[in-house]
């Protein structure tokens, strides 16, 4: 299983510092979670990895990774199946692996994202299609922000029983930033405290 180490990380907004000499450890193939208090930079720290904030951190090795959020999504007037099918293109793959690539969230009920408008979504229905997305591209590591947020109790088991096999089976390795109690078997747990991201214990309540 192959490391993966961010060091060297700091960056501030105007005077307020968010990250110093920080620096954290995964694993691919893995699920970690990070935690913090509100505005502490967890968000902020996805923006950075995924090059929509630039500072200068060092990352080996070099990897890429994917931060799709439901504001990010464009055309308003299209489909779920549209959309996903755009992100297919915008990957380069073949709109045949689309019937198979669906069948991993199944269990989340996504049939009626399918014929509905992004617009006309419920932020539940929007956040299911952001995941849909995020998970597209397979050499990328996946950052999910709450991802757990607007799902009902059955679409929150679902998700996570999801999140283990696209880890576990698929070869995935996930990020995710989470205030629910949604029952998740990470690997790794990091809390972000004092511009440093430090690994915790991850039974730790």
């Amino acid at each position: 299983m192959t490391d993966i180490k961010i060091s060297n990380l700091n960056f501030q907004y105007a005077d307020k510092v968010i990250f110093q000499n920080a620096d954290f450890t995964i694993s691919k193939e893995t699920i970690n979670r990070i935690d913090g208090d509100n505005g502490i930079g967890k968000t902020t720290l996805f923006h950075i990895l995924s090059g929509n904030l630039q500072t200068e951190f060092t990352i080996s090795p070099n990897q890429d990774f994917e931060f799709i959020t439901t504001e990010c999504l464009p055309f308003n007037e299209l489909t779920g199946k549209e959309l996903i099918l755009l992100f297919f293109k915008l990957n380069n793959k073949k709109a045949d692996e689309f019937v198979d690539y669906i069948q991993i969230f199944q269990e989340l009920n996504i049939q009626p994202l399918f014929t509905t408008r992004y617009k006309n979504m419920s932020l539940g229905q929007q956040q299911k299609l952001t995941i849909i997305i995020s998970f597209i591209n397979k050499d990328k590591i996946v950052l999910l922000d709450e991802p757990f947020n607007a799902l009902d109790k059955a679409s929150k088991a679902s998700l996570s029983n999801i999140f283990i096999n696209l880890s576990k089976k698929l070869k995935r390795t996930i990020i995710y930033i989470s205030h629910n109690d949604v029952e998740v078997p990470i690997d790794k747990r990091f809390y972000i405290s004092d511009f440093k991201i430090i690994e915790m214990d991850k039974n730790y309540d």
